[in-house]
């Protein structure tokens, strides 16, 4: 009767191991099955996505970079394909990135190999109290100037990535200029440089007040930055039939003709702009801003003369 016991329980344990062996089979080819119709369905549903997204006029290269890192198997290649995102745009975007990344070690590590020597010099002269004051002073300036470079790059990725909403609604430009230059007028004064302001009070634009000052106040520190002792920077508007022009002119150094094509290119300084302060990232922030709530910007310089910044808004007909 044991031996019997025995026989009858390694025939269950068998029987529950084949039936176990038969039910994970079954079970990995119905996933199998149903993870091919999910993925037939996503896939189905991302053309749906990218099609409404194309007509709201998202950016092809966004939808794409998207699609790419969210599809594996190859499965959003035809997705990729509709959208013209090739092998090539693939490969500038990478480069994109990489010059990108390493434009920003480059600009900290200026200021970070400052910090670190103006801390050794402190450290060496504990007790002098005139070394210590000259450079805590000069270690604010290297910190301020990584915080702008950083919240330069934070504003400008936003931007590009297209997670900024602009708070479009109609402003006086009288009051977008006001606060634009509210923190510049205090250095132009110390500086022995004047700001003028000429346009009729109640004229209006419609944009987003905060982002669109930022803008107008990189253009007119750029324009301090290239002015001498003396010099004059001069914002006016004024509306035609069409659109209204805002002008920001000055007349200090000027650009050269053969530097006018690059300076709205990140991290791009002139020639004229290697004794200036700024991490060459205020113009190109500016012209995101700008061109990101359907405006204009453009330049016209003379090299000795001055330089004048022109932004264009349409005015609603």
């Amino acid at each position: 009767m044991s031996f019997l016991r025995e026989k009858q329980s390694r025939h269950f344990f068998f029987s529950l191991i084949a039936l176990s062996i038969f039910l994970l089979g079954f079970g990995g080819l119905f996933c199998m099955e149903q993870t091919q119709t999910v993925k037939e369905m996503l896939l189905s549903h991302d053309s749906a996505v990218v099609s409404s997204l194309l007509e709201h006029g998202v950016s092809p290269d966004v939808i794409a970079s998207a699609v790419a890192s969210s599809q594996d198997n190859g499965q959003g290649k035809s997705l990729i394909t509709k959208l013209g995102y090739t092998e090539r745009t693939a490969y500038k975007s990478k480069e994109f990135l990489k010059n990108t990344i390493s434009d920003i070690s480059h600009q900290l590590k200026t200021p970070l190999a400052a910090l670190n020597m103006y801390n050794e010099i402190i450290s060496e002269e504990p007790d002098n109290t005139k070394t210590i004051m000259e450079f805590s002073r000069k270690t604010t300036t290297a910190l301020d100037r990584m915080e702008q470079l950083i919240q330069s790059l934070l504003k400008i990725t936003r931007l590009d990535a297209g997670s900024v909403t602009f708070e479009k609604i109609p402003h006086r430009i009288s009051e977008i200029i006001a606060k634009a230059i509210e923190n510049l007028t205090t250095r132009a004064l110390s500086e022995g440089k004047q700001i003028i302001v000429r346009g009729q009070q109640d004229e209006q634009i419609t944009c987003d007040l905060q982002w669109t000052s930022e803008a107008v106040g990189n253009i007119v520190k750029n324009a301090l930055d290239h002015t001498g002792i003396g010099g004059h920077i001069c914002i006016s508007w004024e509306r035609s039939l069409a659109m209204i022009r805002i002008s920001i002119a000055d007349d200090g150094v000027g650009i050269a003709p053969e530097e006018i094509h690059h300076i709205f290119k990140r991290f791009y300084r002139s020639n004229n702009s290697k004794d200036t302060q700024g991490v060459g990232l205020g113009l190109s922030l500016a012209k995101s801003i700008i061109e990101g709530q359907g405006g204009v910007i453009s330049v016209q310089s003379t090299l000795n003369s001055g330089t004048t910044f022109i932004l264009y808004y349409l005015t609603e007909m």
